[in-house]
């Protein structure tokens, strides 16, 4: 006859084995939401936009033209400029403001050009 001690032990060993598998699966779900969150981010922060600023003149923003639920905006504010949305001829204005996602070099530049008055229709 064998002795009922090593039948009491394997249930305790399969426990044990369930609860490193559970450990284990939620480490690599942790690992791939953790991974998918930095990536959103990075995409969200390499991005930018020409906007209008709570004062309506016109400003460069870094991130996606969105705000979620509570208050939470997507972008900020990177650089304000003194001119008056309202200053633009509306065809300018259309193009201008559009939230279109761009480089922060050619944001940038659009928003040199127009404080130079460089940009037709202004």
């Amino acid at each position: 006859p064998r002795p009922r001690a090593a039948a009491s032990a394997r249930p305790a060993r399969r426990r044990k084995g369930r609860w490193g598998a559970r450990l284990g699966g939620a480490l690599i779900v942790l690992t791939i939401l953790v991974a998918v969150g930095l990536g959103t981010y990075a995409a969200i922060t390499s991005v930018y936009f020409v906007g209008t600023d709570a004062d309506g003149r016109v400003a460069l923003f870094r991130g996606l033209p969105y705000e979620l639920p509570l208050g939470i905006d997507l972008y900020r504010t990177e650089y304000r400029t003194g001119i008056p949305a309202s200053a633009l001829d509306p065809a300018r204005r259309e193009t201008l403001l559009d939230h279109q996602l761009r480089s922060h070099a050619d944001a940038a530049d659009l928003v040199r050009q127009l404080e130079l008055g460089r940009l037709q229709g202004t």
